[in-house]
């Protein structure tokens, strides 16, 4: 999974100390939907991998993508992102449906 935020924000920094991460689905405003799992991540150097992160997201989530990308750049004095991938030590096992 890949996702982007600013290159000066306080997760970019957690992970560069240490890759180890809970991953848990949330929507835009940070409300929980879900089980945590664990997780591994690290901040994308490979301009190839970066690219093809960029067009994913681009290609999920279109117009609202790039107006994100450009509140963020007058939200921050940099306004520089950095690509984040997310793998999941394990999926959580789906619900059991109840009789």
């Amino acid at each position: 999974m890949y996702v982007t935020t600013d290159l000066d924000s306080g997760k970019v920094k957690r992970i560069r100390n240490g890759s180890r991460v809970r991953l848990q689905a949330c929507d835009m405003k940070g409300a929980v939907h879900g089980p945590a799992v664990a997780g591994r991540a690290r901040v994308v150097d490979d301009p190839t991998l970066e690219k093809g992160a960029l067009a994913g997201l681009k290609a999920k989530y279109g117009l609202q993508f790039r107006l994100i990308g450009l509140l963020a750049t007058f939200r921050r004095n940099t306004g520089e992102r950095v690509i984040l991938e997310l793998v999941p030590d394990a999926l959580p096992a789906p619900a059991q449906e109840q009789d």
